[in-house]
């Protein structure tokens, strides 16, 4: 069962499941927890006067802060490791469909199998039964392919 700790209705049919497990084993006492809201309620902004300037309201300081205290630099938890510009050079694939198969020339590519779809046929006459099929993909608009061999 997939259950989506997101929302504060999960969270809080999880609590419930929790609590009635731990009374159905017979545990003394249940863990407890504390819902914390995903979104702390602000109260309303008043709009300014007309003429006035809008002032600016200071962020309360972070928790365990004093409100005089500077903040501290965010640290990353993952730490940075060094990077090898030669490396990304080589992996780097662009995103812009222009730069995408360049010197590509799809129509020979397209001649070159049907040459070789002849010669299947040609090879296989009087030995096996060679057939091309196609089937309908089922997760998108697409004709696949297939080879069908098959004794005589």
């Amino acid at each position: 069962m997939a259950v989506n700790l997101g929302t504060a209705r999960s969270r809080v049919v999880l609590a419930l499941a929790l609590a009635v497990a731990f009374q159905l084993l017979g545990t003394a006492q249940a863990p407890q927890t504390q819902a914390t809201p995903l979104v702390k309620a602000t109260p309303p902004q008043q709009a300014p006067a007309a003429g006035q300037p809008a002032a600016r309201q200071a962020t309360p300081p972070a928790q365990g802060q004093a409100a005089g205290a500077p903040a501290a630099p965010r640290q990353s938890p993952r730490a940075q490791v060094p990077m090898d510009p030669d490396r990304a050079r080589q992996l780097y694939v662009s995103k812009d469909p222009a730069h995408q198969s360049l010197g590509a020339n799809y129509q020979r590519d397209i001649e070159a199998r049907q040459a070789i779809e002849a010669r299947y046929a040609e090879a296989c006459k009087g030995i096996i039964d060679f057939k091309k099929v196609s089937y309908r993909s089922s997760v998108g608009d697409m004709d696949i392919p297939a080879y069908l061999f098959q004794p005589i």
